[in-house]
């Protein structure tokens, strides 16, 4: 599964709690763009080549002090392909070294990321002696824009009816040996990976306040849900979620919203606002947030500050389970 980054898990559980300023607003769109971009590649790739090409997505490598994202990187027959995807709108031009959209120059250079990235690589490879050649990939995803490159570039530039052709190609260029497990490329790039980048956006706790408080419906948004002994239910769409997934989901957004806190009753009691069923909640703490320190009502839980898609994704199969027996008890 392809994580939203923990800047867009903030920013898009923040807009769902209080209106945005303009800035952060901008923010989350253009967050929100480049990961339906990267999904978008992601879907195309799976469907063409169902699982022929050897790759890992959404890398973040640390070499000395320097750290990079890349969206996407390949190995074939002794080529390392380090792919970043672009989800842009519009007429892109590249002459005399500069980027210009819709004839209007860019402040910044759209090959300087993915150069940053295949140094990293490059990098990571010679200290690993790892033999692998390394191209850089550029893939315009957006149908609406159209690039032409005027310069001679070392980097493969892909319009969004190019890709498609691009990865078939690849898949007839696979070697037996690109399907190794234990490939030495995977391991010299698992030894310089991290986690992800830490947001570096911090709510302080005195905003609590300021938020829009309770579960949120997960359809609609709405914070009036109706609790029952098995199910919330929304009086604004009708839709019901099973009552521990909607507590435990909860308790996630605010662990994203407060990333840089523990989790402890009083903020949750706050955030979940005056008609938390104080009972259940601890009981859902209890249940699945690992305790950090014992200290009676101060008692406080480890955060990992991710949405609860991430947090649990190993918990999959359990909330599955509980939405068939929501299911049940409407019928």
């Amino acid at each position: 599964m392809r994580k939203m980054s923990q800047e867009y898990q903030y920013l898009q559980t923040l807009s769902e709690r209080k209106l945005l300023k303009k800035n952060d607003q901008n923010s989350l769109n253009h967050l929100q763009r480049g990961h339906q971009g990267e999904q978008a590649f992601d879907a195309l790739q799976q469907a063409l080549t169902q699982n022929k090409l050897p790759c890992v997505d959404d890398l973040y490598l640390k070499t000395n002090t320097a750290c990079v994202q890349i969206d996407k990187l390949l190995t074939v027959d002794g080529v390392a392909y380090v792919v970043d995807v672009k989800n842009y709108s519009g007429k892109y031009t590249y002459f005399e070294n500069e980027w210009r959209k819709n004839e209007i120059p860019l402040q910044e250079n759209i090959f300087e990321q993915l150069h940053n990235a295949m140094r990293a690589v490059r990098r990571i490879f010679w200290a690993e002696k790892v033999d692998l050649e390394i191209r850089g990939v550029l893939a315009f995803i957006d149908p609406h824009a159209t690039i032409d490159i005027k310069d001679n570039v070392n980097d493969i530039v892909l319009n969004a009816q190019d890709i498609a052709g691009w990865l078939l190609q690849l898949a007839t260029q696979v070697q037996p040996k690109d399907y190794a497990y234990n490939n030495n490329w995977r391991q010299a790039l698992k030894k310089h990976t991290l986690a992800g980048f830490s947001c570096p956006r911090k709510l302080p706790l005195a905003h609590l306040n300021h938020l829009k408080h309770g579960i949120c419906c997960r359809n609609c948004g709405d914070n009036h849900l109706i609790e029952t002994s098995y199910y919330m239910q929304c009086p604004q769409c009708q839709h019901r979620e099973p009552k521990e997934t909607a507590y435990v989901r909860t308790i996630c957004d605010c662990g994203v919203l407060f990333h840089d806190h523990d989790l402890t009753m009083g903020m949750l009691c706050q955030f979940f606002g005056e008609t938390v069923n104080r009972r259940y909640l601890k009981e859902m703490l209890a249940r699945h947030f690992e305790i950090k320190k014992h200290l009676g009502r101060s008692s406080c839980y480890f955060n990992k500050g991710l949405l609860f898609i991430y947090w649990f994704e190993e918990k999959l199969s359990y909330f599955q389970m509980l939405e068939r027996k929501t299911d049940w008890v409407r019928h």
